[in-house]
């Protein structure tokens, strides 16, 4: 064989490609495993920037904390995750990820903190695990809609830079403490909006928030409904003045609706998370119940028949001696 350098003889620069090609393969390689470790006394495999397009499923399946940002995942679908049930934690930011399946969450019904910032993702599944404690969104800006009611206890969320010009409707929260919508051309929040937040004490605002409608009923409602419940902005929220007749038929024309809201939130109780164990155990428990009572009614029903035909016996033998 004839390399390219002239002659018949070998190139040397050929020779250091071809190994440099090999050790660079090589290395490649070793770096595809993920590393097993842990943090926070918790179970944790960190698969973080090793060019992945799926989530492993050969790891460790008592892992409780899961690292693979900055892969090349683009969805998760319903058995993703199937496979590590004692996930606590799941960080996925810096993919590729735009399609989330309905029941994606269902396998990790202990999840309490997940980070899907830096995605493309439009839309999240309505069912998310009861645990949540904090979910990271930011950077996705083709966010289209986010219903987060199932998220009970979510305390943490922040949508940060995800190209919002309204803030959506995210549903009734009632253990939200802060939220983050800075960086977005948001040019007003409503004290509809955050109404359902009723326990938010720590807003992230951008900072053109009401720098276009400060002459609005809506800016001086929203003001006083940030002052009123000690709601702490990062941005001031500055109104134009108004007399106090204006004043106060702004604040009273929504005020009745939007303490319904916020007391209805309040009031609201935490949903029954059963997972697939507890609910056969409960489904048992019942049916062994039922079978209990039909058995204790069967019982007395033939008791009382014995009882019946005793007593008649007895009075057939009272009249034949008589």
């Amino acid at each position: 064989m004839i390399f390219p350098g002239g002659g018949g003889g070998f190139d040397s620069r050929v020779v250091v490609s071809v190994v440099w090609c090999l050790m660079v393969r090589s290395a490649g390689s070793l770096h595809q495993s993920c590393r097993m470790g842990y943090q926070f006394k918790r179970m944790t495999a960190d698969c973080k920037d090793l060019k992945l397009n799926q989530i492993p499923m050969n790891l460790n399946h008592g892992i409780e904390i899961l690292m693979a940002s900055e892969n090349r995942i683009r969805e998760l679908k319903n058995e993703t995750l199937e496979a590590y049930p004692n996930l606590e934690l799941l960080y996925l930011s810096n993919n590729f990820i735009n399609y989330v399946e309905p029941a994606a969450f269902r396998a990790v019904p202990k999840l309490e903190v997940l980070d899907l910032g830096l995605n493309g993702i439009r839309t999240l599944p309505l069912e998310l695990p009861l645990p949540l404690r904090k979910l990271y969104l930011n950077g996705n800006r083709d966010l289209e809609k986010i219903t987060l009611t199932s998220a009970y206890n979510l305390q943490y969320l922040s949508l940060a830079e995800c190209h919002l010009s309204q803030m959506p409707d995210i549903g009734e929260l009632p253990h939200l403490t802060e939220l983050n919508l800075t960086d977005n051309p948001l040019t007003k929040i409503t004290a509809r909006q955050i109404a359902p937040l009723c326990r938010l004490n720590k807003l992230h605002t951008p900072d053109i928030l009401y720098t276009q409608h400060k002459d609005s009923c809506e800016c001086h409602e929203f003001q006083h409904w940030v002052k009123k419940f000690k709601i702490a902005t990062t941005a001031p929220i500055e109104c134009s003045n108004f007399s106090e007749v204006k004043l106060e038929l702004c604040l009273s024309a929504n005020r009745t609706e939007l303490y319904e809201i916020r007391n209805t939130c309040l009031d609201r109780k935490p949903p029954l998370n059963l997972t697939s164990p507890e609910i056969l155990s409960t489904a048992g428990c019942a049916l062994l119940v039922v079978i209990l009572v039909i058995l204790c009614c069967l019982w007395r029903r033939s008791r009382r028949k014995q009882n019946t035909v005793r007593d008649n016996q007895k009075k057939q033998k009272v009249t034949t001696v008589v």
